[in-house]
C-alpha cells in the first residue's frame, strides 16, 4: 500500500501536469494570434486571395509549405536547388529587362514616347539588385517596400540633385575630367542624399545608391532627365514580377514580408505577452514559479483570475485537511 507521502506527491504531480497543459494551451493560442498578425505583415488580406494566386505572393498553407511546385526539384539537394533557382532567376530577370530596352526604340517610335534613341539597355544598379533579390530573397533589402521605394526614391533624388547642379556652368557631364568640373560633387551629393532619404523612409536598398549616382554622372542617364523615373519603374516591375513567379516555384517563399518584419508588428499587435518556458519541476510550487517569472503589469484580467484560482488550489494541497483525506 502506498504511503501518504507517495499519494501526496502524485496529487502534486497531477496538478503540476494540468498546469503545464494549461500554459501550453495558452502559448499555442498566442502563437496562432501572432502568426495571424505576421501574415498581415506579409500582405493584408493575403489569406483571402485564391490560393493559386496567393502562392506567388508569398502565402503558404501547411500542405504546401516547403514543397516545390516544379517537379523534380524535391529530389535535388537543398544547396543545388537554391543554386539552380538563383542562377536562372538572375539570368532571366536581367535578360528580360535588356531585351525590352534594346528594342525600346521600336516601341517608343510607335507611341511617340520621350525615350526614343536614348534609353540605355539596362541601368547598372539593377545588376546589384538582382544579387539581393535572387541571391538573398529573405533579406530586408529584397522586400518589395525596400526594393521599389529605394530604387524610385534614389532615382528621384538623383534627378533633383542633377537639375540643381545643371544650373551651374561648371557642371558638364560630358567632360567630367575637367579641373573645374562639378560632376564628382553632384555624384557624391546625390548618393549621400539618397542614402539619408532611404533611411528616413525605411526603404533601404543598397543598389539605390548606384541609381542616384548614375543620375548625376552617367551621360546616357542624365539625358533621360525625368524619363529616368519611368525606366527605373519599368525595370523594377519586370524584375520583381519575375522574382515573384520564379522564386515561388521552388521550396522557398518570396517575399518573406511585404512591408515590415514580425518584430515591428508584434510590438503593436494586441496579442498578450508570451509567458516564459515552463521550468522542469515536479513539486507543488511549479505554478507559482511560472507566474512569478512575469510582472503583474503584463497579466490580463483573465490571467490574474486564473493565477489566483490555481494558486489557491496549490495551497490547498499542503493543508492538513487534504493530508487527512489522502490518508
Amino acid at each position: 500500500m502506498e504511503s501518504n507521502g507517495d499519494l501526496e506527491r502524485q496529487v502534486e504531480s497531477t496538478a503540476a501536469q494540468l498546469d503545464y497543459e494549461h500554459l501550453d494551451e495558452l502559448k499555442r493560442g498566442r502563437q496562432t494570434h501572432r502568426k495571424r498578425w505576421r501574415d498581415r505583415a506579409r500582405w493584408p488580406g493575403l489569406d483571402e486571395i485564391p490560393y493559386p494566386i496567393a502562392h506567388f505572393l508569398g502565402h503558404r498553407t501547411p500542405e504546401t509549405s516547403g514543397k516545390p511546385l516544379l517537379p523534380g526539384l524535391s529530389y535535388l539537394p537543398t544547396i543545388l536547388e537554391q543554386s539552380l533557382i538563383q542562377w536562372i532567376g538572375v539570368f532571366a530577370g536581367l535578360s528580360f529587362i535588356m531585351i525590352l530596352f534594346s528594342h525600346w526604340d521600336i516601341i517608343d517610335n510607335r507611341i511617340n514616347g520621350p525615350l526614343s534613341g536614348q534609353t540605355p539597355i539596362v541601368i547598372g544598379s539593377f545588376g546589384a539588385s538582382s544579387v539581393i533579390v535572387y541571391g538573398a530573397p529573405n533579406s530586408p533589402f529584397a522586400r518589395p517596400r525596400s526594393f521599389f521605394g529605394g530604387q524610385l526614391l534614389s532615382a528621384l533624388v538623383g534627378i533633383c540633385i542633377t537639375k540643381l547642379f545643371a544650373l551651374s556652368s561648371h557642371y558638364n557631364v560630358q567632360d567630367p575630367e575637367s579641373y573645374s568640373s562639378l560632376v564628382w560633387v553632384a555624384g557624391g551629393v546625390a548618393t549621400a542624399t539618397a542614402v539619408i532619404a532611404m533611411m528616413l523612409t525605411k526603404t533601404v536598398h543598397p543598389p539605390g545608391g548606384a541609381t542616384a549616382l548614375l543620375a548625376a554622372t552617367s551621360p546616357p542617364v542624365v539625358r533621360l532627365s525625368w524619363s529616368y523615373l519611368a525606366v527605373v519603374l519599368i525595370s523594377c516591375l519586370m524584375m520583381k514580377g519575375w522574382a515573384l513567379f520564379w522564386l515561388n516555384l521552388g521550396s522557398g517563399r518570396f517575399p518573406d514580408y511585404w512591408w515590415s518584419d514580425s518584430k515591428q508588428n508584434d510590438s503593436v499587435s494586441p496579442s498578450a505577452p508570451v509567458s516564459p518556458p515552463p521550468q522542469e519541476t515536479t513539486h507543488k510550487d511549479s505554478l507559482t514559479r511560472q507566474w512569478t517569472g512575469r510582472s503583474e503589469a503584463t497579466l490580463g484580467p483573465q490571467d490574474m483570475q486564473e493565477k489566483d484560482t490555481r494558486g489557491q488550489a496549490l495551497r490547498t494541497l499542503s493543508c492538513p485537511a487534504l493530508k487527512s483525506l489522502v490518508s
